[in-house]
């Protein structure tokens, strides 16, 4: 299992090693556990915002590509023409569109109501990364939340002000809308204005 992590290597005849640090699987929930445990959680967090600034702006303009009222129509169009596989990812859009207004309207109920907004944040970012269509996305978003999760139950986590809901409602509306350049720009922004509230907490 460590060997799988790239945390040790063995070789016959030569023993068993720990590996330097570059080649650990960071991407693993394990390690990354592991590490946020030996105390770098600020190295994660850095590394992670980082992550997050180059990866969930591309996955908001991805989800406005993949749910686009366009893409959907000729998605329509060829479900009209009994093409089975345009009736799958007709739904599997529309299901995706469904659990990102699903996401958002747990979020706001979280900020209106004194919930947790932490999580659904969380979850709401989570559905973005999923929207994308993107597998290797997907992926990353799971490693995200693996982090933020384990730095809320350290309480390292920041509650998030009401405001913040407007920054991911604008997310919403311009992967919603198809708008792919306002998805992007949209949630820079917010991954942007979350960065800076977090650093001054």
């Amino acid at each position: 299992m460590l060997t799988a992590k790239g945390l040790v290597a063995s070789r016959p005849g030569l023993g068993t090693w720990v590996q330097p640090e570059e080649a650990w699987n960071v991407l693993d929930p394990d390690v990354l556990r592991w590490l946020m445990q030996r105390g770098e959680y600020s190295l994660v967090l850095d590394d992670l915002n980082q992550l997050r600034l180059a990866m969930e702006p591309h996955a908001a303009a991805l989800a406005a590509r993949v749910l686009s009222g366009e893409r959907l129509g000729a998605l329509r169009t060829a479900i009209g023409a009994l093409d089975d596989r345009a009736l799958a990812d007709w739904r599997c859009a529309t299901d995706q569109a469904n659990a990102l207004k699903d996401a958002y309207r747990r979020l706001e109920t979280a900020v209106s109501e004194d919930g947790d907004v932490g999580r659904a944040d969380m979850e709401f970012h989570r559905e973005v990364m999923r929207a994308s269509g993107n597998r290797f996305l997907t992926l990353l978003g799971g490693v995200i939340e693996v982090v933020l999760l384990e730095n809320e139950v350290a309480g390292r986590r920041a509650a998030l002000p009401c405001t913040t809901s407007i920054g991911h409602k604008n997310v919403l509306n311009a992967i919603l809308e198809g708008n792919p350049e306002l998805a992007r720009s949209s949630m820079a922004q917010l991954l942007d204005a979350m960065a800076r509230r977090n650093s001054h907490n």
